[in-house]
């Protein structure tokens, strides 16, 4: 269970990122 937390932070991190780097290109 921890793992798939940590698992899922990370995902949501990979997420973010991504996210974040759409919203400065425009």
């Amino acid at each position: 269970k921890e793992v798939f937390e940590e698992n899922v932070m990370k995902q949501n991190r990979k997420t973010c990122s991504l996210q974040f780097i759409k919203d400065t290109s425009i």
